[in-house]
């Protein structure tokens, strides 16, 4: 009688809790789930698990919080300081650390892992965190339009999202280039200064803002402006 064995009974447990997790996360957070291919669902999900692991995390009922977490405050909460402190030299095992995580964490510190919110973590393997900057942005735009764009093509956008993030955004905003970069593969060459969408320019210049709000509305100007695209389509 033909019988498993345990390594192939883990892969199918882990294909059936991933699959399980991603349909879960897709009907709580459907914001960002909803612009994800199934593809691309079962990458970011990928990505989540690969960094709570690396914390030690490796229980379903740990997994699945960090999960959560990445989608209800960032993708990349683990790095407040606290936080992180917390889940690296905690009391209890990891998988004690992360379920008692809410509980352990006071407000401001939620507050500053959300203002410090980047998405490559979602976008990018954590095998690759020590590459550079600009290659980890390669990285997130090929797995998000790699389907749709070659490389060197999505590596002009990039280029052109770290140079105007150069002049704009500090260095530790990680998102900025990849923000400019989006905004350059929608808007073209003329980003900033577009005649279809003349309010681009304002988010820069009128009334002056904080580097991060810019930040947030060009996030939103692209959420409205692409899928107004797709309307016209």
């Amino acid at each position: 009688m033909f019988q498993f064995s345990k390594e192939q009974m883990a892969m199918f447990g882990e294909g059936v809790f991933k699959r399980n997790l991603t349909n879960a996360l897709n009907d709580e957070y459907p914001t960002y789930m909803r612009f994800f291919s199934s593809h691309q669902k079962e990458g970011a999900v990928k990505h989540m698990l690969q960094r709570a692991r690396h914390f030690g995390i490796h229980r379903q009922s740990g997994l699945s919080l960090f999960a959560r977490l990445s989608l209800a405050v960032a993708p990349n909460f683990y790095e407040q300081s606290d936080i992180k402190a917390f889940l690296t030299q905690g009391p209890g095992t990891p998988n004690d650390r992360i379920l008692s995580l809410v509980d352990n964490i006071s407000d401001p510190c939620w507050e500053e892992a959300r203002s410090h919110k980047s998405v490559l973590p979602l976008y990018t393997s954590f095998e690759g965190r020590n590459l550079s900057l600009r290659e980890r942005v390669c990285e997130a735009l090929n797995f998000l339009y790699g389907d749709r764009y070659k490389p060197d093509i999505l590596e002009n956008f990039v280029d052109k999202g770290m140079k105007l993030s150069e002049n704009l955004f500090p260095a530790h905003m990680e998102d900025a280039p990849y923000i400019l970069a989006r905004c350059y593969m929608v808007y073209g060459d003329d980003f900033p200064d577009h005649k279809t969408y003349p309010r681009l320019k304002d988010i820069f210049t009128s009334p002056p803002r904080p580097p991060q709000i810019i930040l947030n509305l060009l996030r939103l100007r692209l959420i409205l402006d692409t899928a107004r695209r797709a309307c016209d389509v």
